[in-house]
């Protein structure tokens, strides 16, 4: 699915309806050791050959290994349609698996133009493809043809984005910048004295962002099933409140890498509104900020739960 939402109200209606015994939720509200936990369990079932319903956002079509005989997908953009394939019969434990594509009327893309503007070409490529095969020199779906012309129809109408204008010099963009010079002086300079390309670093180093909405991380109160020794993440919170500095804030932020969930600033201020975050302070002010999550608002099935809370998860979409 796109959106979190989506994925926690499926899963809510597969278990009302008596499919609890196998059914998996998966998204970043999970912090890594929940997810990793989540993921060895439904490949346990899997090579045990249990029923397992995976109900994911985006984040289990890149780098989990896990092999499903069917596979179906929220329509987006056909790199995410091939990412989430890649899910489907994956080490060829099935003669064919089977990997269906589907409009969920309910999702909100308001806050997620490119899964939207993606999924519109997905969409008039597949249809194209249903009524003639030979399309696309016959590659299919997914072959090198497809791919090319909806990548291509895809960067076309974000291309006023895609070299990242600038919003410091206005008509320039960020790509410009770092191949010309704006300032007639400096070109005259650089032609005396023979230099050829120099290019605005520091102010595209300023500007440049690779995710434009920034995230915060915030440390969840989780402890790893069946492992007593492990360090959890309520450990680490009560580490935070033995002592009024930590002497190693760099080892501590890695030990607590496992156990923080990435949110949006409408997220982060829902939760401070209720009260159920409180920032951490560092002696070193140039590490950035991290909030402590209370118990409450967090659980074993879905991560950060924002129930009882202003949070609104219409508007926080998919992984981004």
């Amino acid at each position: 699915m796109n959106t979190k939402k989506a994925v926690k109200d499926l899963y809510v209606t597969l278990k009302d309806k008596g499919f609890e015994n196998g059914l998996y939720h998966l998204s970043t509200h999970m912090c890594a050791a929940q997810r990793l936990e989540k993921i060895k369990a439904i490949r346990d079932d899997l090579d045990n050959k249990e029923r397992v319903i995976c109900v994911s956002t985006q984040l289990i079509e890149a780098g989990v290994d896990v092999s499903f005989d069917t596979v179906i997908r929220s329509l987006a953009g056909l790199d995410s349609i091939a990412q989430a394939a890649g899910r489907c019969n994956r080490h060829g434990e099935v003669e064919t698996g089977e990997v269906f594509v589907i409009e969920h009327k309910e999702e909100n893309l308001t806050r997620a133009e490119h899964i939207k503007k993606g999924g519109k070409f997905a969409r008039y490529i597949l249809r194209d493809i249903e009524q003639d095969a030979t399309l696309f020199e016959g590659t299919g779906a997914l072959g090198q043809y497809t791919m090319t012309h909806y990548f291509t129809q895809f960067y076309s109408e974000f291309a006023g984005q895609t070299n990242y204008p600038s919003k410091k010099h206005t008509g320039q963009s960020l790509y410009n910048l770092l191949l010309t010079r704006n300032s007639g002086s400096a070109e005259n300079l650089d032609k005396k004295l023979g230099i050829v390309g120099r290019a605005s670093f520091k102010d595209v180093g300023k500007e440049f962002c690779v995710i434009d909405e920034q995230t915060t991380d915030i440390l969840v109160p989780y402890t790893p099933k069946g492992n007593s020794t492990q360090q959890s993440g309520a450990d680490l919170i009560a580490e935070l409140t033995s002592s009024e500095w930590l002497k190693d804030v760099s080892g501590f932020l890695k030990r607590a890498q496992h156990f923080t969930i990435s949110v949006h600033l409408h997220v982060l201020k829902g939760l401070g509104n209720d009260g159920y975050i409180r920032p951490v302070e560092f002696e070193n002010t140039n590490i950035s900020p991290l909030y402590v999550l209370l118990d409450n608002a967090y659980d074993d099935k879905f991560g950060l739960n924002e129930e009882g809370t202003s949070v609104n998860l219409e508007a926080y979409t998919g992984e981004f």
